[in-house]
């Protein structure tokens, strides 16, 4: 037998295999390069997995009984089409900003972001959805009603590859069309070995000269985009596991963006002028001080620290991969100096260090941009908090901010600084707070070394400041400065107004927390109040989201239910039951694995290779070994997730993994046992109502998981879950009954 031949005899399984390897590469790479241009919010995320979900429903449930000609060219269509759309939109979403102009640091309106985030993901996650019940029907010629399982198992398999290929080789050596080159490189070896025409080889020279020209395309590609976009010179862009980092540079000075949001600039001596006293008033005097520096940047603030008598200072990044870059920038407007021996930049997560160092520090200074999602909003609850505290030595300090206000509040805005300042004084009941654009919380741990009074906070700092002019401190800071410019933290109608307004309310508000991250969602309102979104009504009255939600479920699951009959009905039911699940589960798991071990973004892709791993593994059992107890996947998926419930208080990494590939084996059973169950030779149809009924389920889980969890909290969430898993045992009883003639 030839290579063509013994090729052409595994094409099906090979096509499977490569669309599952695409789909799991293609997908991250969806979220990732939207995550540049729109707000990088567990919100977004959502509905970009949404819009997947939604893509791969239209393409298995439009998806009409054919003859095998037929089938054959959607297969081929499929495959072909996937990488070049792919490849298409990946980079046509940095086109955006051309067509829709915004602020820089600032972000597109909600409305804009769900719309255009449904645009570039239906398009290409349409042929994921299309090539499967086409597939699964000629495959069905050779081994009857276990092609469903086989296709399945393949295609998870491939995703499983391609999920592990792209988190620890990709992301780390590629850009996305280099990768998009691959991808397009096999589809076309796949077609030429299957139509066993050599000639047709000359096309792999397209996707190789893509794939050699790629740094050279994107980086005119960015330049040419900032260009036109922006105020500012293109200086350097990076790509980090993280996030696409920005360097701009004007009127001498470097603006660094991370994902299109703001951080800092630098050189920024005047912008932090009365912070760095406001700092050293706070001091209690002592020498050889060890502090904790976060979220400020690395350019004034860490430099002129270090260039008075504290001991050592820990510098943390949003990004551990950030400072990286821009440290070679930084030292051309800082000069080094045996003062940064005393520096020690750590690439972790803050919360991570905390969670696993012995150390204690006598300051820690946090300023985490605002909680616009979910990672950022681990800043500003009640379990950081305390870890802060437990950290610092028996009378140290701890300084946070939050966004200030210059009018009076709206209830979204006051919502979510009430619950943020419930934390806080719970956790810091000794504290004091100051007024301003940003207001600063500063919280002190056991009995204070300093005064927390701003009258004696002045007096104090004006017999202690005249020492910093023997310090080798920017003279920008010092020039002309006398301790009475501090008098501007502590205004006394702003500091009343917060007490009048945000203290009395924090009484009556959700403490923002890990499991509960109700500040996040209550800035996601504000934000959506402040643009004057058609999206506001409908997130703030989460209740009638929930009926609309329902109701198009119902619809749904009445449409099957009239076009196939009871039986097709119950199983469409099961399948989206799973489907539901497992996307509310993994999507749980991922906010769990953030708030335990820090940035989750690159993980996403692990996460879901390993997820499609317990799939591969479920459908090679239940076709190996003929299982269709869906009355005990059920079980196991309830028994699984009560799992993740003692993980939420727990956190040990030992348990979160095995759990995610019990719970995903589980949710890879249930499919090739329903498709052997009821297919009774109607392959293509039973094949395109059960695949587009478990993406629907992904679809309302996706979404129900984005909306209700930071309202509900994860416990709760959790709990319904394994409430709908047990209202649909009865069902699942039916259908195994029923289809054995019981």
């Amino acid at each position: 037998m030839t290579a063509f031949g013994w090729f052409q005899r595994y094409y099906h399984l090979s096509v499977a295999f490569y669309i599952g390897f695409a789909s799991a590469i293609g997908q991250v790479l969806l979220i990732r390069e939207l995550l540049t241009v729109f707000r990088g919010n567990e919100f977004i995320i959502g509905v970009i997995f949404t819009g997947w979900f939604l893509g791969v429903f239209f393409g298995a449930r439009f998806n009409s009984v054919s003859s095998n000609d037929v089938l054959e060219k959607r297969v081929v269509l499929s495959y072909l089409a996937f990488p070049l759309v792919l490849l298409a939109f990946v980079h046509f979403i940095h086109l955006i900003p051309i067509f829709m102009r915004r602020t820089p640091g600032n972000f597109f309106p909600l409305t804009a972001e769900f719309a255009l985030s449904f645009f570039f993901t239906i398009p290409v996650s349409f042929f994921v959805g299309y090539f499967f019940p086409p597939l699964v029907t000629l495959y069905a010629n050779r081994v009857k009603e276990k092609s469903g399982g086989m296709i399945y198992l393949i295609e998870s398999f491939g995703a499983c590859v391609g999920g592990i290929l792209f988190s620890f080789v990709f992301i780390e050596l590629l850009n996305p069309m280099g990768i998009c080159a691959i991808l397009i490189a096999c589809a076309f070896a796949i077609f030429i070995a299957q139509s066993g025409k050599k000639w047709l080889a000359g096309l792999i020279i397209i996707p190789c000269f893509l794939f050699y020209f790629s740094e050279d395309v994107e980086r005119t590609l960015f330049r040419y985009v900032w260009n036109k976009t922006q105020a500012s010179t293109l200086l350097r862009y990076d790509r980090t596991k993280y996030q696409t980092i920005f360097l701009g540079y004007n009127d001498q000075q470097i603006s660094v963006y991370g994902d299109g949001v703001l951080y800092y600039t630098i050189p920024d001596r005047y912008e932090i002028r009365h912070l760095f006293h406001f700092i050293q008033a706070l001091r209690n005097g002592k020498k050889n001080e060890e502090l904790i520096l976060f979220g400020s940047g690395p350019g004034s603030l860490p430099y002129n620290l270090l260039r008075t008598d504290i001991s050592t200072l820990a510098y943390f990044e949003i990004d551990p991969k950030l400072f990286r870059t821009i440290e070679p920038y930084r030292i051309r407007f800082y000069r080094t100096g045996p003062e940064d021996n005393r520096l020690a930049v750590i690439s972790q997560d803050l919360r991570y260090f905390l969670k696993n160092s012995d150390e204690r520090f006598h300051m820690i200074i946090c300023f985490p941009p605002p909680p616009h999602n979910a990672n950022l909003n681990r800043y500003y609850t009640k379990e950081f908090f305390q870890m802060c505290r437990e950290k610092l030595k028996s009378d140290g300090i701890f300084i946070t901010s939050l966004s200030g206000f210059s009018s009076a509040l709206e209830r979204e805005q006051r919502d979510y600084l009430a619950s943020i300042y419930r934390s806080f004084s719970k956790v810091f009941p000794t504290h004091l707070k100051t007024s301003g654009e940003i207001i600063y919380l500063v919280g002190v741990n056991g009995n204070p070394s300093v005064s927390l009074d701003p009258e004696r906070i002045l007096k104090n700092y004006s017999q202690r400041s005249m020492a910093l002019k023997k310090m080798p401190i920017e003279t920008a800071l010092l020039e002309n400065f006398s301790p009475t410019e501090l008098s501007v933290f502590f205004e006394k109608t702003r500091i009343e107004y917060f007490n009048n307004t945000v203290v009395p309310y924090a009484s009556h508000i959700a403490e923002n927390t890990d499991r509960q991250p109700f500040a996040y969602w209550r800035y996601i309102l504000h934000s959506a109040a402040k643009e004057r979104s058609l999206l506001y009504g409908i997130l703030k009255n989460y209740e009638y989201f929930l009926i609309f939600l329902l109701a198009i479920t119902a619809l749904v699951l009445s449409w099957v239910l009239k076009k196939h009959g009871f039986l097709q009905f119950a199983g469409s039911f099961l399948i989206f039951v799973i489907g539901m699940s497992s996307m509310a589960g993994v999507l749980i798991m991922i906010m769990l694995y953030q708030n335990f071990y820090g940035v989750v973004y690159y993980r996403i892709s692990l996460i879901n290779a390993l997820f499609m791993l317990g799939l591969t593994v479920g459908s090679f059992l239940a076709t190996r070994f003929n299982i269709q107890t869906l009355v005990g996947i059920k079980v196991g998926m309830v028994v699984t997730l009560g799992a993740l419930f003692v993980f939420t208080y727990v956190g040990s990494e030992f348990l979160f993994w095995p759990i995610l590939i019990v719970f995903s084996t589980l949710c890879g059973i249930a499919f090739p046992a329903l498709f052997s169950l009821l297919s009774k030779g109607n392959y293509q149809t039973t094949a395109s109502n059960l695949d587009s009924m478990e993406f629907f389920g992904s679809i309302i889980g996706s979404v129900g998981t984005t909306v209700f969890l930071p309202m509900l909290g994860i416990e709760l969430l959790l709990m319904s879950v394994m409430g709908v898993l047990i209202f649909a045992i009865p069902v699942s009883r039916y259908v195994s009954s029923r289809s054995f003639g019981i």
